[in-house]
């Protein structure tokens, strides 16, 4: 994956999202993302929450998509309608959800 703000120090930092919310609770719907700096030290890693952004719904919004191996634009966008669609699918979806179950392997 493309890392973030990737940063050599002693130790090579980066960003990562460490998560994205889908918020329904008020009058417009919004996406929030929170973001992580991530230190790695030998055989420790620190991680720092250190971002909080928010994404209102908006049906003029179009998200230009990244490539995220390589961190180039794709030339592609998905619009905000498109998002919310994806994210409301997303809540469905696992509401009825059941994991296959995985079967342990016979002891010998």
């Amino acid at each position: 994956m493309n890392l973030i703000d990737q940063q050599d120090v002693n130790a090579t930092s980066y960003k990562k999202a460490a998560a994205i919310v889908f918020n329904n609770t008020g009058a417009i719907p919004e996406v929030q993302v929170y973001e992580d700096t991530v230190i790695p030290l030998g055989d420790k890693v620190i991680t720092q929450r250190t971002g909080q952004y928010t994404l209102p719904y908006h049906p003029d919004i179009s998200i230009p998509l990244i490539n995220p191996l390589t961190g180039e634009l794709t030339g592609e966008s998905l619009p905000v309608d498109n998002l919310m669609a994806i994210m409301y699918s997303v809540y469905a979806f696992s509401r009825t959800y059941q994991p296959p179950v995985i079967e342990q392997p016979e002891q010998p």
